[in-house]
């Protein structure tokens, strides 16, 4: 690799201006990342349910909502009522609200309807709104709706157009605002406000407004992704800062690794962005782990630059033996955790196959610029910024000193516990084994959230008080023009409506048989012999109900009169639950239903939770092409199967125990733990690469294992020990994210870089003392 190494200071000015130049092009993208969680965003492309449900907008409308609930024991007052309608009308000018519930519009257009009229002056003695109340908390369709069943919670319900992340922002910001201005007037300026102005300032578990609903969720989970991404960056400069200092000692030793740390992060995010791509949950992890890989990248470069300029003293020559030695491990780690990364395509969950393949693009790319920049800044710099170490005597030869220290003890260690170090890491893979055979598949779009946030603790509020905020639509085709109206039809959904109210965690359905049903009893409670519902009487109900005080109606079935739905709510479950309750909904619709007459279970959640299906699916498939790219790189690289498969073991091992813990403390697999698999093994056989690599250099000399193993352990035991502290302290901070996940992912991740150290330190000598590899 001479050539290479001469190649690069030869034309570093020219490697130094044409990464400055690439360095500006993706940092003008990188600027302009954005950050998108829409639902959609976590579906599975060209799926048939998802073309369905797009379907189903078209004939039904837009079912994304957001909900503005009020507590009080005076909501049927003149002045409440006053105040309700005050914010409804402000709602509906925000652009993007298609229409506004509220019990304030309830109210004005039972007034216009004709049947209340009457009820009025049958009740002349008592107020309008002393009626009004008795009625509506009387009418199945408003209780846990629009009004909760004591009357002292209410909720307005805009139904809101699908937009971009941007507009999405943009209505809540307007929402917010909106009560803002209408606490300040309602106080007369006589108080403070109960509202505060700002993004996580409105909701109040105890007074106030609560706000909730899809769009609220959208829009949480992009602030916090980006409130992610700016803690993230500064929290791990500032680690990384500690690491090097204590590490190098020096001004290079710092200086370099966050030159090259930061261009590699600009990089990576101006491809992603080029691409049209934006930032998630889960891709927000792009820039912590190019940070994490940069940097062990960089440490592995410099730590061999100052060991080789302690035996020269030549700068140049110690820059191009680094650059010799360390350009075929640095470029197979990079190789080896870019296959671990693009595994991931091979998953069904789109941003984890999105995050993989740039991951996977960055990481090779940071190998460029670590590889080029690197020696170039070393042979830009003043001496003086590498010392102490230029001031340190040379050490030449390799005598027992060098088995002297920490490493000489591992080493010396290893040799005399071989068999009982490799029989103790078989069992602690049994334990962990078994804790595997415990982890679930779980997954729930609130729990991303802190249970002490305020959109949990308004979620949680508004599901006690009046509804559950998880959609779910049964459209029943009953196969002929007006056939959802052929009483047949009604009686069957009538039954599918009173099975949801045995289940306990749907609070609501709502379909056109409630209508009929209702108005039939209503309107014919006198006459018993005219309560016979036939399909032009159903129409006829439902078109009464839509001119006189019912808007609800009209998004219940289609204008041909052919299709149906059922729009249910129910409270937050998570995906093993809500699948359970499908799987029975099904079931009853198979045994209840005609062939004749089709029902589909459909809505966002529902898409979203069918993700369960496939998430152990795709960690099985991720990690096993993981598994046999990253064995066929190692095999390639040290020319034999055999030691590949020996090299492996130390790699699955902390792998198994990670999984282990997650069956053991409960941790669900979901959209982000899906990655820890197949991105562990990626990572943690880096170290196993530079050990090995390092080895087979030492081996060459005496043809002694043991003595190889210690020179190696002498050679590289610092670098590994010190980029694992670096690795494991950058996952940790993951720990600081605001999603449950995240965090998960961090803290198993670190987990796995301690586990793989150790296995690197004494499980892979073990191997090696036991099978005696000849490479």
């Amino acid at each position: 690799m001479e050539w290479i190494a001469k190649i690069i200071l030869k034309y570093r000015i020219v490697f130094l201006v044409l990464i400055g130049l690439l360095t500006g092009l993706f940092g003008y993208y990188a600027i302009k990342c954005k950050t998108d969680n829409s639902i959609e965003v976590w579906l599975k492309h060209n799926d048939p349910k998802l073309d369905y449900y797009y379907d189903f907008i078209d004939k039904f409308g837009d079912d994304e909502f957001l909900i503005i609930a009020l507590d009080g024991d005076d909501l049927f007052t003149g002045k409440k009522i006053k105040l309700i309608n005050d914010i409804a009308t402000r709602l509906e000018s925000i652009k993007g609200v298609r229409s506004v519930m509220s019990l304030a519009s309830v109210y004005k257009d039972k007034l216009s309807a004709p049947y209340f009229k009457e009820v009025l002056k049958s009740n002349r003695a008592r107020s309008v709104i002393e009626v009004f109340k008795e009625k509506i908390l009387d009418d199945p369709m408003y209780i846990n709706n629009v009004v909760s069943t004591d009357g002292e919670t209410t909720a307005i319900i805009a139904t809101v157009a699908k937009g971009s992340p941007e507009s999405r922002v943009k209505l809540v910001k307007e929402t917010r605002e909106i009560l803002r201005v209408v606490e300040i007037e309602n106080n007369n300026g006589s108080s403070q406000p109960v509202l505060r102005k700002g993004m996580g300032k409105v909701n109040d578990p105890q007074k106030g407004f609560f706000l909730a609903g899809p769009s609220i969720v959208n829009t949480e989970l992009d602030r916090m992704s980006q409130k992610d991404m700016r803690t993230f960056t500064p929290v791990m400069f500032a680690v990384a800062f500690v690491i090097l200092v204590v590490l190098f000692k020096n001004i290079s030793g710092v200086l370099i690794p966050a030159i090259t740390i930061s261009i590699n992060i600009m990089w990576t995010v101006g491809l992603f962005v080029i691409f049209d791509n934006k930032m998630n949950m889960v891709s927000g992890m792009l820039i912590p782990l190019i940070f994490v890989i940069s940097l062990a990248t960089t440490v592995h470069i410099l730590n061999r630059f100052y060991q080789e300029v302690k035996l020269s003293g030549d700068r140049r020559e110690s820059i191009q033996k680094t650059v010799k030695y360390i350009c075929v491990p640095c470029f197979l780690m990079c190789v080896t955790t870019s296959i671990g990364f693009l595994s991931l395509i091979a998953s069904d969950v789109t941003p984890v196959k999105t995050t993989g393949i740039f991951m996977a693009a960055g990481i090779m790319m940071s190998f460029f610029v670590c590889i080029t920049l690197v020696p170039g800044m070393l042979s830009l710099f003043p001496g003086w910024m590498s010392r102490p170490f230029m001031n340190i005597h040379k050490e030449r030869g390799s005598s027992n000193k060098e088995f002297l220290g920490i490493y000489g003890f591992i080493g010396k260690f290893v040799k005399n516990n071989t068999i009982y170090i490799f029989v103790l890491s078989l069992v602690s893979v049994g334990i962990a084994i078994y804790g595997i055979t415990k982890i679930e598949a779980e997954s729930s779009i609130f729990e991303s959230f802190p249970e002490s946030s305020e959109i949990a603790r308004s979620t949680e509020h508004i599901e006690q008080k009046l509804m559950g905020l998880i959609p779910m639509d049964i459209v029943i085709d009953a196969g002929n023009m007006g056939g959802i109206f052929q009483p047949d039809v009604l009686v069957k959904i009538e039954k599918l409506q009173d099975y949801l109210k045995g289940i306990p965690e749907v609070t609501k359905s709502v379909s056109v048989a409630d209508y009929v049903k209702y108005l039939n009893k209503l309107l014919n409670k006198d006459n018993p012999d005219s309560q016979v519902i036939t399909k032009d009487k159903a129409i006829d109900y439902v078109k009464l109900a839509s001119l006189h005080g019912d808007s609800i109606v009209k998004s219940l079935y289609t204008e041909d009169h052919n299709e149906g739905r059922v729009s249910v709510r129910m409270q937050n479950v998570g995906s093993s639950r809500y699948k359970s309750i499908v799987n029975d909904i099904e079931g009853f619709i198979k045994v209840n239903f005609p062939l004749s007459v089709g029902c589909t279970i459909t809505g966002i959640i529902s898409l979203i939770m069918d993700m369960q299906g496939y998430l152990i699916e795709s960690q099985i498939k991720t990690f096993t092409l993981a598994f046999v790219m990253i064995f066929i790189c190692i095999a390639l690289l040290l020319k034999s199967a055999r030691i590949g498969m020996m090299s492996m073991i130390p790699n699955l091992i902390p792998i198994a125990i990670t999984l282990g813990v997650m069956g053991y403390v409960g941790v669900n697999l979901d959209v982000a733990t899906i990655m820890i698999a197949s991105v562990a093994i990626g990572i943690s056989v880096d170290d196993t690469i530079h050990f090995l690599y390092r080895f087979k250099e030492e081996f060459k000399k005496d043809r002694d294992h043991y003595l190889a193993i210690q020179r190696t352990l002498s050679g590289v035991g610092r670098a590994l020990i010190f980029t694992t502290i670096v690795a494991t302290c950058g996952f940790l901070v993951f720990c600081l994210s605001n999603f449950k996940a995240i965090q998960y992912f961090g803290l198993l991740t670190g987990i796995t870089m301690v586990s793989a150290i150790v296995a690197v330190l004494l499980i892979l000598p073990s191997c090696i003392l036991l099978f005696k590899p000849r490479f």
